[in-house]
């Protein structure tokens, strides 16, 4: 009877540091996810700023061009 009673309370105390291992690394995964989630927003709006910038860069050139043109013999 007693061999049985300590084998549960091993079984039990196992299953308590697997169940604590899994709640680390549950806990890591959603760190991870919220990062990845941050990591997307910015990257989204680093390339909505991109985009805004090429288009005046582009606007810009063509500026430029017509003035260059001004200054052909």
């Amino acid at each position: 009877m007693i061999p049985d009673i300590e084998l549960s309370a091993k079984l039990a105390h196992e299953v308590l540091q697997v169940g604590n291992k899994l709640k680390t690394a549950i806990d890591q995964a959603s760190d991870a996810r919220n990062n990845l989630s941050g990591i997307a927003q910015d990257n989204a709006n680093s390339a909505d700023f991109m985009q805004k910038n090429s288009t005046e860069l582009n606007l810009l050139a063509l500026n430029l061009n017509e003035l260059v043109k001004n200054f052909k013999f």
